[in-house]
C-alpha cells in the first residue's frame, strides 16, 4: 500500500467537490486513479470513509487519502493475434482492428498492441520508457488500419524523424455526417485538451498545437459522405475533432459524434440513416494507406488495407440504395 496523504481544507476550499480538491492537491495522479481510491474506500473525511467523490468540502475538513498502488512500469508480453501486413528485421506494418489500444495507459495496462508486440517480436527498441517500445505513431482505440512499428533502435529514430518531418504519408477514409460545402478542402486549427472534458480534445482560439488535414469527398450519400483524408500533422483525435468542429462528425464516434442526427435528416433518408448508425459499432474511420522510406535501404514502401467490417458492409448498402 502506498503512503497515506493528509490535507486540511481551508476557507477557500469550502464548497469544493472532494474529487476536484484531491485532483488539485495530487497533480501526480490521474482522475481515474483518484476515482479508484474512492471505489476502494481509501478516502476518509474526518476519519470516516467517504464513498461520495461529489461531496462538498467544509472549511477545516481533514482528508486522509491513500493513493492506489501505482501502475506497472513495464508492459508484459501477451499472446494477442496480430494482422502483420509486412515484416522484415527492421520494421513491421500492422493492420490494427477496432478496440485495440496501441500502448498501455491509465485504464488500459494490459491487452494493448504493445503487449502483443512484446510477444511476437523480441528486443524491441525502447524510446526512453518501457511502455511504448517500437511505437512510431498511434491510432485511437476504435480507429482501424495501418501503422508502422520499429523493430530496431535505428529504425525507430529514422521513422520518428520521418513523422516529424511529415514525410511519413498517412491516408484515412471516413464516413461522416452531412455534406461539406466543398468537395475538397484543408482543415486548419489549434488543438488542445478540452477545458472541462478531460477525455476530449478541442479546437481552441489560443494555445494548443497546429493541426492540418486535407479531405476529399469520394462519395456522397445525401445525409453522409465517404471522405479521403490526408494528414499533414498527427495530433490526438485530430480527424475526429476537426470533422466534428466542421459539423461533420464521424459516424459511430461516441465521443465526438452525434448519431442522433439520424432522426433529423430528410424524411426520405431517415430509415437508411438509422440503419447506418445501428450497424456502426465503432467510429467509421480507417487508416487505409501508409508510405515511408525504409530506414535501411532507402526504398519507398507503400501499403494499403481494405475497408474493414462493419464499414465495408455499411458503404456497400449506401452505394446500393443510392445507385
Amino acid at each position: 500500500m502506498t503512503e497515506t496523504r493528509k490535507f486540511t481544507a481551508g476557507p477557500d476550499d469550502h464548497g469544493t467537490r472532494l474529487d476536484h480538491y484531491l485532483t488539485s492537491q495530487c497533480p501526480d495522479l490521474s482522475r481515474s486513479q483518484i476515482k479508484k481510491a474512492f471505489d476502494a474506500d481509501l478516502v476518509l473525511v474526518n476519519d470516516t470513509p467517504e464513498p461520495g467523490r461529489f461531496r462538498k468540502l467544509r472549511d477545516g475538513s481533514i482528508i486522509s487519502f491513500t493513493p492506489p498502488e501505482p501502475p506497472p512500469q513495464t508492459a508484459e508480453p501477451e499472446d494477442i493475434p496480430l494482422n502483420i501486413v509486412y515484416q522484415d528485421e527492421h520494421l513491421a506494418v500492422i493492420n490494427k482492428p477496432a478496440g485495440l489500444v496501441v500502448h498501455p495507459a491509465p485504464g488500459h495496462y494490459t491487452g494493448t498492441l504493445v503487449n502483443a508486440l512484446l510477444f511476437h517480436f523480441k528486443d524491441l527498441p525502447d524510446p526512453s520508457e518501457n511502455m511504448r517500445p517500437g511505437i512510431v505513431h498511434r491510432l485511437d482505440k476504435e480507429t482501424t488500419g495501418l501503422l508502422v512499428v520499429a523493430l530496431t533502435t535505428k529504425a525507430l529514430r529514422h521513422l520518428s524523424a520521418q513523422l516529424q518531418e511529415r514525410t511519413l504519408g498517412r491516408r484515412y477514409i471516413a464516413l461522416s455526417w452531412g455534406q461539406w460545402d466543398e468537395s475538397e478542402g484543408k482543415l486548419v486549427g489549434q488543438i488542445d485538451r478540452h477545458q472541462s472534458k478531460r477525455k476530449m480534445m478541442a479546437i481552441v482560439e489560443t494555445g494548443g498545437r497546429t493541426a492540418i488535414c486535407n479531405y476529399d469527398v469520394i462519395e456522397d450519400y445525401g445525409f453522409a459522405q465517404l471522405c479521403s483524408i490526408k494528414l499533414d500533422t498527427g495530433r490526438t483525435h485530430q480527424i475526429r475533432v476537426q470533422f466534428a468542429n466542421g459539423s461533420h462528425p464521424i459516424i459511430g464516434d461516441k465521443l465526438y459524434g452525434d448519431d442522433n442526427r439520424a432522426r433529423n435528416v430528410h424524411s426520405l433518408d431517415v430509415d437508411l440513416a438509422k440503419r447506418t448508425t445501428r450497424k456502426a459499432s465503432h467510429q467509421l474511420l480507417h487508416a487505409t494507406d501508409i508510405s515511408f522510406e525504409h530506414p535501411e535501404t532507402g526504398e519507398t514502401l507503400e501499403f494499403s488495407a481494405p475497408m474493414p467490417e462493419p464499414m465495408a458492409t455499411i458503404v456497400k448498402q449506401l452505394r446500393l440504395e443510392r445507385s
